[in-house]
């Protein structure tokens, strides 16, 4: 049983309009016909009810019968159109087929009898194209829903699809991308990639991998072979995956544990290299004991030895401190001691790279934190400006209290400055702009997550080419009643250097 059909016909021969309603009656009863004289009338027609396909006359009044089907596909571009004509010419059938009619037939008997049948061919034909259509954009919907970039290539390296998201990372539109080479469009090559997976997939139809750096990224690279009809390998399926944040995450593990590792390493050594310090302050003692007083050349050589063994202890002990790991309970601690601390043990880093380094710090600044916490957020700050100077230049640090009471942590370098564009990422974790190998991204992130831990609050000021100021507003010291209090020597009420 055939389904039924709505069926609209435009002419404006009201004899010719009932001769095809009864001869479509007659062969097949399922079509529905609606049948119209005047053009605008039948417009209005299709747009109060939905119609399955259309009958439309050559010469109509008023109107060219193709303007009026330019009107109909314009509105209803899935409408299937027949073109019904007594001009038989070729012209008329190729203008009608190139502005959208899925078919034409002569006003002749011998054609007129199978009009049922190529209305029926009209509707299964737009009916198949629809399903086509749907099933494409489906295709290209999940296509574009990929997060990873997929592309397919020929075999002379030619897009011939792109999803959305490759596009959006090339700032382009994916049509605009068809058609272009792939080494060209992708990456601004003028010639194929090194070690390219879809070549190989090509020569060997096989799939192929291929890890790839490009600019600051790195890329994993999947080639797939994919045949055509006929079954030969025409095209290959490239997958990228944008890998840099992992490979920044493994290269911090690895760092990580070799940190760690070098913590233990430098623990066991700084141990070791107390006792050969001691011995030698052991004897220095005995022999300013035991040289005369009028010898004042060799006790000033002796007063050298021992200022050398304190700063090498003083190295040792800060060294041991840092390596050490506690727990992140919040203390009193003086911030300007952290400060001094932190700098004694990369001050000759900052003489070899020509920084000078300017102290301001207001005395007696003790702040409710965690040492650990401080010493990083110091360590991290300092090194970040000194990166920031590789032709050497200033590092300003200063401490004192804002109108609020609050502590004020400053570091400010006068390096390259960062662009305002990337500010608003600055602690975004793994966002960097160094070349891979030079930096994780995570630094910074830990300063902001340590600061807000304990309660305080990180600024940044910078202006490309002059410098940066980060600023860090540390709590006020806490309560005398604090259990911390212990941490105070009770007659000087100031705290012990931690």
């Amino acid at each position: 049983m055939n389904k039924k059909l709505q069926v609209l016909v435009i002419d404006d021969n009201q004899d010719q309009l009932e001769v095809l309603r009864i001869m479509l009656a007659k062969r097949d009863p399922d079509l529905q016909v609606d049948v119209f004289t005047d053009p605008m009338a039948g417009l209005q027609a299709l747009s109060q009810k939905p119609f399955d396909a259309v009958l439309l006359d050559y010469s109509l009044p008023g109107v060219n019968g193709l303007e009026l089907l330019r009107q109909i596909k314009e509105r209803w571009p899935h409408l299937p159109v027949i073109f019904v004509t007594g001009q038989g010419n070729e012209k008329v059938a190729v203008a009608a087929m190139r502005d959208g009619a899925h078919d034409y037939i002569i006003k002749e008997g011998d054609y007129l009898k199978f009009l049922h049948k190529t209305i029926r061919h009209a509707y299964e034909k737009a009916q198949l194209q629809k399903q086509i259509l749907t099933s494409k954009l489906r295709l290209q919907a999940l296509f574009d829903g990929i997060q990873d970039f997929i592309s397919v290539q020929d075999r002379d390296f030619n897009v011939v699809m792109v999803n959305r998201k490759f596009a959006e990372w090339v700032n382009a539109d994916p049509e605009s991308l068809v058609g272009r080479k792939c080494y060209e469009a992708y990456f601004q090559r003028s010639e194929p990639c090194e070690s390219c997976p879809v070549k190989r997939t090509f020569d060997r139809l096989e799939k192929d991998f291929l890890e790839m750096k490009h600019d600051n990224d790195v890329f994993h690279i999947w080639s797939y072979p994919m045949t055509g009809l006929d079954g030969n390998l025409d095209y290959a399926i490239e997958h990228l995956r944008l890998v840099t944040d992992q490979k920044r995450m493994e290269e911090q593990l690895i760092q990580n544990d070799k940190l760690v590792t070098l913590g233990i390493l430098s623990s066991g050594i700084a141990h070791e290299i107390r006792n050969p310090l001691n011995i030698i302050e052991a004897a220095r003692y005995y022999l300013s004991e035991v040289i005369p007083p009028e010898e004042t050349d060799k006790h000033e050589k002796l007063m050298i030895i021992r200022k050398n063994v304190y700063r090498a202890s003083r190295i040792i002990n800060n060294l041991l401190e840092f390596s050490r790991r506690k727990e992140m309970d919040a203390q009193e601690v003086d911030v300007n001691t952290i400060l001094d601390k932190t700098l004694a043990l990369i001050e000759k880093e900052m003489r070899v790279r020509d920084i000078e380094v300017v102290r301001e710090f207001e005395p007696g600044l003790i702040t409710f934190f965690d040492p650990d916490g401080l010493r990083q957020i110091s360590l991290n700050l300092i090194l970040n400006a000194i990166q920031a100077m590789p032709e050497g230049g200033t590092l300003h640090l200063r401490t004192h209290r804002d109108e609020s009471g609050n502590i004020c942590l400053e570091v400010e370098d006068t390096g390259v400055g960062i662009p305002p564009e990337n500010l608003k990422n600055l602690f975004t974790p793994f966002f960097t702009t160094k070349p891979i190998g030079e930096g994780t991204g995570l630094g910074l992130y830990i300063v902001h997550a340590i600061v807000s831990r304990n309660g305080g609050e990180i600024q940044v000021e910078s202006e490309v080419g002059k410098g940066t100021l980060f600023r860090i507003l540390l709590p006020k010291k806490a309560a005398a009643e604090s259990p911390t209090s212990m941490f105070l020597d009770k007659e000087r009420k100031e705290p012990v250097n931690p």
